[in-house]
Protein backbone atom coordinates (compact mmCIF):
# COMPACT_ATOMS: atom_id res chain seq x y z
CA UNK A 1 0.00 0.00 0.00
CA UNK A 2 1.47 3.43 -0.85
CA UNK A 3 1.79 5.72 1.66
CA UNK A 4 -0.52 9.50 0.99
CA UNK A 5 2.99 12.67 0.37
CA UNK A 6 2.37 14.99 3.20
CA UNK A 7 0.07 17.58 1.77
CA UNK A 8 2.58 19.94 2.81
CA UNK A 9 5.04 18.74 -0.05
CA UNK A 10 2.26 19.58 -2.97
CA UNK A 11 2.36 22.34 -4.80
CA UNK A 12 0.42 25.66 -3.15
CA UNK A 13 -2.49 26.54 -5.26
CA UNK A 14 -1.66 30.21 -5.39
CA UNK A 15 1.92 29.51 -7.04
CA UNK A 16 -0.44 27.22 -9.44
CA UNK A 17 -2.45 30.08 -10.57
CA UNK A 18 0.47 32.15 -10.91
CA UNK A 19 1.74 29.64 -13.35
CA UNK A 20 -1.52 29.06 -14.96
CA UNK A 21 -2.02 33.01 -15.68
CA UNK A 22 1.55 33.07 -17.43
CA UNK A 23 1.13 30.18 -19.60
CA UNK A 24 -2.37 31.76 -20.55
CA UNK A 25 -1.81 35.53 -20.01
CA UNK A 26 -5.29 36.02 -22.17
CA UNK A 27 -7.78 34.26 -20.05
CA UNK A 28 -9.08 34.73 -16.74
CA UNK A 29 -9.05 32.31 -14.33
CA UNK A 30 -12.84 31.74 -13.48
CA UNK A 31 -12.52 28.62 -11.08
CA UNK A 32 -10.36 26.41 -9.32
CA UNK A 33 -11.24 22.86 -7.70
CA UNK A 34 -9.22 21.82 -5.01
CA UNK A 35 -8.30 18.82 -3.84
CA UNK A 36 -7.24 16.55 -0.97
CA UNK A 37 -6.28 13.07 -2.98
CA UNK A 38 -2.90 13.22 -4.72
CA UNK A 39 -4.58 10.44 -7.65
CA UNK A 40 -7.28 13.28 -8.40
CA UNK A 41 -5.44 16.67 -9.95
CA UNK A 42 -6.47 20.40 -9.40
CA UNK A 43 -8.43 21.73 -11.96
CA UNK A 44 -8.41 25.88 -13.53
CA UNK A 45 -11.53 26.79 -15.45
CA UNK A 46 -10.15 29.49 -17.63
CA UNK A 47 -12.76 31.97 -19.56
CA UNK A 48 -10.67 33.33 -22.61
CA UNK A 49 -11.22 36.07 -25.03
CA UNK A 50 -13.92 34.74 -27.44
CA UNK A 51 -16.06 32.42 -24.90
CA UNK A 52 -19.18 32.51 -24.87
CA UNK A 53 -20.09 30.84 -21.57
CA UNK A 54 -19.03 33.33 -18.69
CA UNK A 55 -17.79 30.42 -16.61
CA UNK A 56 -15.55 29.97 -19.91
CA UNK A 57 -14.54 26.88 -21.70
CA UNK A 58 -11.09 25.50 -21.18
CA UNK A 59 -10.58 23.04 -17.91
CA UNK A 60 -6.75 22.33 -16.90
CA UNK A 61 -6.06 19.52 -14.67
CA UNK A 62 -2.66 19.96 -12.92
CA UNK A 63 -1.00 17.06 -10.70
CA UNK A 64 -0.94 18.56 -6.87
CA UNK A 65 2.11 17.08 -6.42
CA UNK A 66 4.59 18.46 -9.03
CA UNK A 67 2.55 21.12 -10.76
CA UNK A 68 2.92 19.57 -14.25
CA UNK A 69 0.13 19.86 -16.47
CA UNK A 70 -1.73 16.47 -16.49
CA UNK A 71 -4.57 17.30 -19.27
CA UNK A 72 -7.01 19.81 -21.10
CA UNK A 73 -10.42 19.75 -21.59
CA UNK A 74 -12.79 22.49 -24.20
CA UNK A 75 -16.04 21.84 -23.99
CA UNK A 76 -16.26 22.37 -27.65
CA UNK A 77 -14.49 18.86 -27.94
CA UNK A 78 -16.64 17.24 -25.57
CA UNK A 79 -19.42 16.32 -27.96
CA UNK A 80 -23.32 16.86 -27.23
CA UNK A 81 -22.48 17.31 -23.09
CA UNK A 82 -19.74 20.04 -24.15
CA UNK A 83 -22.29 21.83 -26.32
CA UNK A 84 -25.08 21.26 -23.78
CA UNK A 85 -23.16 22.75 -21.06
CA UNK A 86 -21.89 25.75 -23.40
CA UNK A 87 -24.56 26.95 -24.54
CA UNK A 88 -27.24 26.55 -21.95
CA UNK A 89 -26.24 29.13 -19.75
CA UNK A 90 -26.76 31.31 -22.73
CA UNK A 91 -29.77 30.27 -24.04
CA UNK A 92 -31.10 30.81 -20.19
CA UNK A 93 -29.48 34.03 -19.82
CA UNK A 94 -29.32 35.96 -22.96
CA UNK A 95 -25.69 36.43 -21.20
CA UNK A 96 -23.47 37.55 -24.25
CA UNK A 97 -26.97 39.88 -25.89
CA UNK A 98 -27.47 43.59 -24.69
CA UNK A 99 -30.34 44.45 -22.33
CA UNK A 100 -32.87 45.01 -24.94
CA UNK A 101 -32.66 41.62 -25.97
CA UNK A 102 -32.71 39.89 -22.30
CA UNK A 103 -35.76 42.01 -21.29
CA UNK A 104 -37.40 40.35 -24.38
CA UNK A 105 -36.73 36.94 -23.14
CA UNK A 106 -37.49 37.77 -19.91
CA UNK A 107 -40.83 39.06 -20.70
CA UNK A 108 -41.38 35.91 -23.36
CA UNK A 109 -40.63 33.48 -20.08
CA UNK A 110 -42.91 35.53 -17.75
CA UNK A 111 -45.28 35.10 -20.93
CA UNK A 112 -45.41 31.39 -20.94
CA UNK A 113 -45.64 31.22 -17.21
CA UNK A 114 -48.51 33.34 -17.18
CA UNK A 115 -50.07 31.47 -19.91
CA UNK A 116 -49.80 28.28 -17.14
CA UNK A 117 -51.66 30.10 -14.40
CA UNK A 118 -53.94 31.20 -16.70
CA UNK A 119 -54.42 27.71 -17.60
CA UNK A 120 -54.85 26.27 -14.10
CA UNK A 121 -56.94 29.15 -12.75
CA UNK A 122 -59.40 28.46 -16.06
CA UNK A 123 -59.22 24.87 -15.07
CA UNK A 124 -60.09 25.23 -11.44
CA UNK A 125 -63.23 27.26 -12.00
CA UNK A 126 -64.16 25.23 -14.74
CA UNK A 127 -64.28 22.24 -12.18
CA UNK A 128 -66.03 24.73 -9.49
CA UNK A 129 -68.46 25.03 -12.00
CA UNK A 130 -68.78 21.41 -12.99
CA UNK A 131 -69.13 20.11 -9.59
CA UNK A 132 -72.08 23.17 -8.65
CA UNK A 133 -74.21 21.60 -11.26
CA UNK A 134 -73.92 18.52 -10.59
CA UNK A 135 -74.86 19.80 -6.99
CA UNK A 136 -78.05 21.57 -7.95
CA UNK A 137 -79.01 18.18 -10.56
CA UNK A 138 -79.43 15.71 -7.05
Amino acid sequence: EDAIPDSSKWIRLSELAVQVQNQFPEAQIKGIQDTRDPARPYRFHLFQPGDWHPGGSLDLFYNPLDGQLVATAHTDDLGPVGWYRRYFYIFHTGHPFGCGWRLGWAFASLSGALLVLTGCWISVRRWRKRAQKEESCD
